[in-house]
């Protein structure tokens, strides 16, 4: 997840990682809704 989260800020958000992996819009944005959950997961805090 570490790579999906820099391409993200590298590329400036949702639409930018779809368009760098050649994925739908919606595909990269279910990725970020992951990532957050297990970074939120991560840091001990509640969703």
């Amino acid at each position: 997840m570490d790579e999906v989260l820099a391409v993200h800020q590298r590329e400036g958000g949702v639409t930018g990682l779809a368009k760098h992996y050649g994925a739908p819009r919606h595909t990269a944005q279910g990725w970020m809704g992951r990532a957050r959950k297990m970074a939120t997961q991560a840091d001990g805090s509640s969703a």
